[in-house]
This record gives C-alpha cells, structure tokens and sequence, in this order.
C-alpha cells in the first residue's frame, strides 16, 4: 500500500511539518493510498505514522467513512478527468470511534520519478465547534420525549431486541418490533419523532431489501437513519450500506460501540438540522456572518458563506482563516485595537461597533463595519457573533469627495507615523518631493495638534518651488488616532473647500450612524420572529394531541414567519430601487381598486386599534382605467396606511382623499392625500424621513425605516412626487402627485381569485429538492391538485431519471438551484444539452431561495422556463405550472 516517493531533505521536512493533512493516492477507482504525512495521523486521532499506517494495513480504520466513498470517489474522477484542482469533503471515523468532516482541496500531482498521483491536502473543518456554538447561539432545544430520542429496535429474535434495549436505556426510548409490518406501523404514527431504527438484516433481506427501498422513497421517513444488524457472516459493510442505511451493527454487540455509533448518528441529524436553519437565515442578511473566539488571535468557529463574498477569497483563503484566524486579514494596525475593544465590550457585557479594514484577494484594504454580540465566555476569552458589512457611505465619500479634491490631503498615524489615506492631488505632490521623508505633511509629527481647528504653516517644496499652505489637526481615523493635514497653493479657496469638506464629512458620518442604527435594529428584528418561529415550533412539538393549541401555535409562527419575509423583501426592494433593477409591470385598472384591496389586508389591524377610515373620491363618479403598475401603487398605499394606523392611537381616524383632473392629452392627473390624528412628525426629522434606514424618532423604533424610501422612489419611478405635512402631536399628512395615461380597456379586468380550482390531473413532476422539509411541501401541494409527483435529491439523480425515462413521461421539472453532487443551475443545463427532443422541450422551473434578479436571469441563461423564490407562494407555482403546460398545449 505505501510507497516512498524519492524528496530532498527540505521536501521531507515540509511534507512532514506542514499543519494540514497530506494523503497521495494512485490514479485509479479505488484510490489506493500511496503516502501521508504526520499532521494526517493526528487528524485521524494516532500519536505518530507508524500506528497510523498499521490501522491502515489491519482495515480497522479507513481513510473514508464507508458512506461518504462514492462521494469520495467521484471527486478522485473529476480530479483526474479535468486535471484541475477540486475542492472536496468528506466524513473520517477518528480512532476513538468519533466522527469529524475534514475539508480540502486536491489535483493531479506529477513526482520526481515521473509518476502521476492525486494528492490530497486537507483540514479538520471543525464542524463538531460550530455545532456547540450554534447550540448554545439559537438556544436550539432537541423536539423530544422529555429530551430522550426515541429508537426502533426491529428483530424476530426477542434476545436481540432485549439486548438493544439494556444497552440503549436509559439515554434513549426504545420501541420493540418484531416485523417490517409493525415497523410501518410505528414510523406511520410516529414519524415526527423518530430518532433512529436498527433493523435486523433478516428482515430487510428476506424482501430483498425491498423494505429498506420503500422508506428511502418516504419522503417524510428519508431522513430518519436507518442501522442494520448485521449477522456475524453477512453481507459486506458497502453491500449494506448501499441499501440506504446509514450505519451497520455487528453481531455480536459491543456496548459502547452501540452507544458510540447511535449517539453519532443523532449529533449528526441535529448538526444538520441547525446549520440548515441557521444557515437559511443568515444567508439573507446583508454582509458576512462570523463566530469567533478572542484570544491572542481571533480564532474562527463559524462563517457564512457571504463573507468570502466581500472581499473575493477563495477556499484556500477560507482554509486559511480557519487555521490562522480572522486577524489574519485584518489589516496589522488595526488588530490591537479591536481586540482591546472586544476584550472591553466583554467586561461590560455590552455588543460592539467596530470600523477597520481587511485585505481583499489582491492585497486591496477594504473599510468594513462590524456589529459584535456576545454570546459566552470561555475562561478569560469572550466568543462573539457578528455581522461584517462594508462601509460603502465611506468609502464613496472618500473617492467621490477627498480623492477629486484640489486640495491635497493627507493621513498619518499619530504613533507609527504610517500613511493611513492619501488623496489624488497629494499623490501628485509626492512625486515632486522625492524621498518619503521630504513629504511635506510630515513637518507636523511629533506636535500636539487640536481636535478642533487647525495649526497652519507655509513651506516651500524644494524641486518645484511652490508655495503650500498647510493646515493639520488631529482626527479619530476609524478608530486610529492620527492626524489629518490639508495642502493648498491658495489660502482663500483652501478654506472653502475645507468647509465643504467638513459638512461631507459630518453628513458621512450621519449616513454611517444611521446605517450602523439599521443593522442594529435588523439584527434585534430579525431575532425576535424567529425567537417566537423557534419557540412556538417546541411548544407545538410538545402538545401535538391538543389541536387547537397547534392550531394556535401554527397561526403565530405564520405571522412571525410573514414579518421576517417582511423585512428581507423591504431590504432587496431597496437594493434593486437603488441599482435600477426595478420595471414596471403596467396594466389596465384604477387607483380605487388598488386602494380596495389594501384597506381589506388592512382592516384586522384598524379593528385592533379601533380606528376608523374614511375613503373621498373626488369628483365621485366612476373612474376612468388608467395603466398602472397595481403591485407597486398597493406597496405605496400599504406603506403609507401602515404608519397612518401604526402611529395613531386607538379610537383614531385615518382619510384618505383620491382627487383627479380631467384627462389631457390621454394622461389623468392624481393627488392623493393619506391623512392621520396620530403622534406628527417632528420638523427636523421631517427633513429625513424619506432617506433610507431613517426613522422619525425613539418613539418610532421598529421596522427596516425603509418603507418610506421606498415610496419615494417608486413614485420618482412613475414620474411623480410625495411630501409630508406635519405638526408634532397633531397629525400627519402624506401628500402624492402622479400622473397615469388612461387606457383603452373600458373597465378594469376583474382579478382572478387566488383559490382557483386547479386540477392537474394527468400531469407528472419531476421535484429536485435536496433539503426533506422543502421536498415534502411541493409534494403536498403538486399532490393536493392531484398532480402525479416524483422525487431527487440532486441534480445528478435528476439527470439519471430523466436520461432513462419514457419519452414525455414528464410534463415539468421543479428545481432547486443549491444541491449536493450537482447543482440545479448545471443540471438545469446539461438536461437542455441532452440529444432527446423532449428534454430540449422539458418545462424547468427554478425553486429557490436566491431571490435576486441576477440569479433569475441566471437561471433562465441556463434553460430554465421559471424563476419561484421560497417561501413557494402556492398560488404563484399553480399559475406558473397552469400557463406553462397552456402555452405548451396551444403550440402542440
């Protein structure tokens, strides 16, 4: 088995030294190791290479978890078919019997002697940390009997199943069975709560293995691991575990391997359970999601996946943080000071602003912005969680304002005397004084200056003999104490552009505070529905024999899951308004109906407070259709008549007055007006409550402050305008104008109701859907309009169905665009690829939780008819499917 490829002493040395494992393996389907070095056996548990490479030889360990070998063995053929370097992962079994994910990368390798290898180099990826850190972060309580995982135990042999049971109790309830018909039984009553079955091999091969089959293809049971107890001469481990079972027993039984191997099997489908919610939530915050431990070096447990996103690192950049730490891309003098900030914020138990810069993948600083929040103490070292942004208000002020300013302008730490920021014109002025230590900004180091106002000199430049006036002050740079230095030729203008300067400056600051103010209320307001989302789902768990209880549970977790998809679409709303994404969608209706449909949404909440609205239509007489988008002008009234009820008290009025001019020229003037008795508007912050993240006041706190934003913006969109009117205590009133071309459509069409009767009988779906919860809601709803349903988990498992099906045996394909094995967006493409005329024709609709219009437009790049982002809208998928297969039937 190994083999000792010729190296230098330096290559010894490396390969041995190195911190991340090395495995170089032969260029076949079985992968048969070649060599490894010393950091390998550590990971793998052994004190040195030898007790490693004897574990090897003797098969009591293996360098794969038997279930992850397939895995394992299609990244060893990508590797060595496209000779290029593969990221891969996989599960090892350690020699104390415990389960760890390693991560790595590998490529084909060309030795001394001319032979060609795979070699692998790879890391624990520390999966077993974030699994605690995530426990302890949500609070994550397991939805179990009293806290015990419930276990089948299936064996014709009585002994078999008392054996079991005297090992397993009293960590585990243990269910007896005797049958696979009693085992269907219990899963069809007990599904939910099932941690796991061990299934005597007798059983499950007395059909051949056509049980095990059966509830793999259960949607609702493909997630519960399954353990075979296998007789002492059986079948082998892999002809086992390719049957769909996630373990296998030996008869006969170790006690503390049964113990071990269940205890893993459960870590494992919590783990799973918890990154996928934790996950799923931070994927849609704005900025990259960190856990870490302060120490000597900020030690990294858990990063989402946008952080690589800031500053374009690739996965050996991530491996890297994760063996060096985070520290190791922020910036040097910036690391002593935030981790005296964070040592500090823990003493006080308090979160923590932080502003500094790390390294992007070309070496480029970039500002950045943290929200810190404490979670636990380990000893002496704090362990935060936290939301990195960058800080675009800076970084546009300093390119938009510093950078073109005439005035050079310069910033240097007060202590090191190191450049911090330089602008264009200063540039400029280094070049003609030569030597670092002749530039001119640098006559100020080592005095005092002020923190207001400035010490002016004069001095001549020595090779082009100019006449500079300088003016320098201290300056909180980011958290740096530094000084800021301005050059001019002129004295005059240099002390208006320094006024205008410093009003940027002030105004950036603002923006940035108000920015640091949203992610602070986004990161509260994100957490409170989904405390109520987690909360509510064990109370649920707990009482799932009283039904209106459920009942009542389900309406609350519906409406905190409707707030927090609130407050995401609030946020990507902003960031298309900002960057041009948004169209508008225009078709024949009137304002009034528009307005109808939101007072009904309205309406729980005005009999909450017991409020009246009142609704003028000047002139009253029926109103002409007009081509408006009727999305958008319900977002505007929706908006509008959520701060009129929210911020006026009960027993108040809210009115709304629609007045319009007689049509000109085929365009009908509008001026709506949306008045409240409410709590007014301060004038000051009149000024500002059209900006994003802004709010008018403390007593206004809740909500992205991005409604009104929105509002303007839509309205700039349509060409018209809005205003406020307000005077604190008494009141406020909106004030719209906007203008909309009539249209030739005498009446307005009325709108289909959401509860059409679809029937979609005779109709097959293919549904690819990795994540169990997510498969199990689009089979009920494709089967509740009797639509036949098939299942994959991957992309690749799709393309294999399809490849061998009948001819049109399928009618769409739902597909998810984040998958295992293959991805939707590669499968989606490979199927348009394929030489089958059907496939070429094939409906494919996207279902996602990608919900930008550029992963749209990517999904249609890659063949895909539809783009559905989750949560699915039911009404939405069956109107999708319904016009899909109509257009089809019309071209057959």
């Amino acid at each position: 088995m190994k083999k000792e490829f010729q190296m230098t002493q330096t290559e010894k040395e490396l390969f041995d030294s190195v911190l991340c494992g090395i495995i170089r393996y032969a260029m076949d389907e079985d992968a048969q190791i070649l060599q490894f070095n010393s950091s390998c056996a550590q990971i793998y548990g052994f004190g040195n290479r030898e007790e490693f490479s004897a574990a090897l030889e003797s098969g009591d360990i293996q360098p794969v978890y038997i279930y992850d070998k397939e895995i394992f063995r299609g990244f060893i053929r990508r590797c060595i078919h496209t000779g290029k370097t593969v990221n891969f992962g996989h599960r090892i079994m350690r020699k104390d019997g415990t389960l760890a994910y390693v991560m790595g990368t590998m490529r084909v390798t060309e030795m001394s002697d001319g032979e060609r290898i795979v070699q692998t180099m790879f890391m624990d990826s520390g999966y077993h940390v974030v699994q605690e850190d995530v426990r302890r972060s949500i609070k994550y309580l397991p939805a179990n009997s009293n806290g015990r995982e419930k276990v089948i135990v299936v064996s014709e042999s009585p002994e078999v199943r008392r054996e079991l049971k005297e090992i397993l109790m009293p960590e585990c309830v243990v269910i007896e069975a005797a049958s696979g018909q009693e085992i269907r039984s219990i899963l069809n009553k007990e599904q939910d709560d099932i941690g796991s079955v061990l299934v005597d091999e007798d059983i499950v091969s007395q059909d051949d293995f056509r049980f095990m089959a059966s509830l793999k293809s259960n949607i609702l049971l493909a997630s519960i691991p399954i353990v075979i107890l296998a007789r002492p001469d059986g079948a082998d481990e892999e002809q086992l575990l390719s049957y769909g079972a996630s373990e296998f027993l030996r008869r006969p039984f170790n006690a503390e391997v049964v113990r071990l191997r269940i205890s893993n099997l459960l870590e494992l489908r919590d783990t799973a359970i918890q990154r996928n919610a934790i996950e799923s939530m931070v994927d849609n915050i704005p900025g990259g999601v960190v856990i870490f431990r302060v120490g000597s070096r900020l030690e990294l447990l858990y990063d989402s996946k946008k952080l690589s996103a800031l500053g374009d690192w690739d996965e050996e950049d991530r491996l890297r943080v994760r063996r060096e730490g985070l520290d190791c891309l922020i910036y040097e003098a910036d690391r002593a000071r935030i981790t005296k900030n964070l040592f500090d914020a823990a003493e006080k138990g308090s979160t923590v602003e932080l502003t500094f810069r790390l390294f992007s993948a070309d070496e480029k600083a970039i500002w950045v912005q943290a929200h810190a929040i404490l979670i636990r103490k380990e000893g002496n070292k704090p362990v935060y969680q936290a939301v990195i942004t960058p800080t675009s208000v800076r970084e546009k002020m300093y390119q938009n304002i510093l950078d073109d300013s005439s005035s050079a302008v310069a910033v240097n730490d007060d202590k090191t005397d190191e450049l911090l920021y330089i602008n264009n014109a200063a540039a400029a002025l280094a070049e003609e004084c030569g030597e670092s230590e002749n530039y001119p900004w640098l006559a100020f180091r080592g005095e005092k200056l002020p923190d207001t106002g400035y010490i002016s000199k004069q001095i001549i430049t020595e090779k082009s003999g100019r006449h500079l006036n300088m003016n320098g002050r201290h300056i909180n740079w980011n958290g740096i104490p530094a000084r800021i230095v301005f050059l001019a030729d002129d004295t005059e203008s240099y002390r208006l552009q320094n006024e205008q300067l410093e009003k940027a400056l002030e105004a950036a600051k603002k923006a940035n505070e108000a920015k640091s103010s949203f992610l602070s209320r986004m990161s509260h307001d994100i957490r409170t529905p989904m405390n109520a989302i987690l909360g509510m789902s064990s109370l649920a768990l707990d009482e799932l024999g009283n039904q209106e209880a459920v009942k009542d549970y389900l309406e609350k977790i519906s409406s905190s899951g409707q707030y927090l998809l609130g407050l995401i679409n609030d946020i990507l709303d902003m960031s298309k308004i900002e960057s041009n994404h948004i169209e508008l969608n225009l078709s024949s209706g009137t304002v009034k109906q528009c307005l109808h449909d939101v007072m009904i949404s309205m309406q729980v909440q005005l009999d909450q407070k017991k409020q009246k609205l009142t609704v003028t239509q000047l002139p009253d007489a029926a109103e002409h259709p007009v081509l408006l988008d009727k999305m958008r002008i319900q977002q505007i009234f929706f908006n509008l008549l959520s701060n009129a009820v929210k911020f006026t008290g009960e027993g108040g009025n809210v009115y709304v007055t629609i007045r319009r001019d007689s049509p000109a020229d085929g365009v009908a003037g509008y001026f709506i007006d949306v008045r409240d008795t409410g709590i007014g508007i301060e004038e000051e912050a009149q000024k500002r409550i059209f900006e994003p993240f802004e709010q008018a006041g403390p007593q206004t706190r809740g909500g992205s402050g991005l409604g009104l934003a929105i509002v303007r913006n839509l309205l700039q969109l349509m060409g018209g305008s809005i205003s406020v009117e307000s005077v604190f205590g008494s009141g406020t009133t909106f004030h719209v104008q906007v203008s909309f071309r009539l249209s030739d459509t005498e009446s307005a069409k009325s709108r289909k109701t959401e509860n059409e009767d679809y029937n979609f009988s005779g109709y097959s779906v293919l549904v690819v859907e990795d994540h169990p919860v997510n498969m199990m809601i689009a089979r009920k709803l494709l089967e509740k309009k009797n639509c036949r349903v098939s299942s994959a988990i991957n992309g690749q498992e799709a393309l294999d169905i399809l490849m061998h099906c009948e001819p049109n045996e399928f009618q769409a394909v739902l597909m998810d665009i984040r998958m295992p094995v293959l991805n939707g967006i590669e499968a989606a493409k490979q199927i348009r690829s394929s030489q089958r005329e059907d496939l070429q024709k094939l409906p494919i609709i996207a279902m996602s939780a990608n919900a930008f219009e550029e992963d749209a437009e990517r999904s249609k790049a890659a063949g895909m008819n539809a783009h559905l982002t989750k949560p699915i809208d039911n009404d939405l998928l069956y109107r999708t499917l319904k016009n899909i297969w109509s257009e089809k039937n019309e071209h057959l």
